[in-house]
């Protein structure tokens, strides 16, 4: 990464390809570009783009993420708001105000070996899918630039959300609580911790 710093002075955000542990498994999708700036829609970099030796990408995950100190002291620390998810998308599209961001593919950031199956797991939690569906509305919310196309999105969302909670979750009522709560949490900007979930 600090060789690519030396050659793209021009560029102040590097991050490099993540592996699943001691694998040659690559985690493509924590690498993405705004694909759509309208509806802030974005795309996952494809493998085949892996075979250059540097990408632009707009959005990537926290880990192995290195900014120059000066993005940094522009862009201010990642939001604590957004509990658990979202906080390093926030946080990228804050800092591309600023500064490009280049994937160094030969740049090997090592993930440990069971955490695919820990995001599969842990999404079943009350509190992670809260927090997981709340924060994508937080970033529409923030940063799709039309105000009606804004709400128009979060709305289509929540539907989408009612109708896949109706065909597939067994405790129905207690998840289109959650999912309305949520909504309505993103509306009115309440944020952070919710001290309503269960976080078993």
């Amino acid at each position: 990464l600090l060789q690519a710093a030396g050659l793209h002075p021009d560029v102040r955000g590097y991050i490099g390809t993540e592996y699943v542990g001691n694998s040659d498994r690559i985690a493509y999708g924590g690498r993405r570009t705004i694909e759509k700036y309208r509806t802030m829609r974005e795309k996952i970099v494809p493998p085949e783009k892996y075979t250059e030796q540097f990408l632009y990408v707009d959005i990537v995950t926290f880990v192995g993420l290195m900014f120059h100190k000066s993005i940094v002291e522009k862009t201010g620390c990642p939001d604590d708001s957004l509990f658990i998810y979202y906080d390093d998308t926030d946080y990228c599209i804050r800092a591309r105000k600023h500064t490009r961001i280049i994937q160094v593919t030969d740049a090997r950031i090592i993930h440990r070996e069971n955490f695919e199956q820990d995001v599969i797991e842990n999404g079943k939690k009350e509190w992670r899918r809260y927090y997981l569906y709340r924060n994508e509305l937080v970033i529409k919310k923030r940063y799709i630039p039309s105000f009606g196309v804004r709400y128009a999105w979060i709305g289509k969302r929540c539907l989408l959300k009612i109708i896949q909670v109706l065909r597939e979750d067994e405790n129905k009522a207690r998840v289109l609580w959650l999912i309305l709560r949520a909504t309505f949490d993103v509306l009115c900007n309440r944020l952070g911790k919710a001290e309503y979930l269960n976080y078993d």
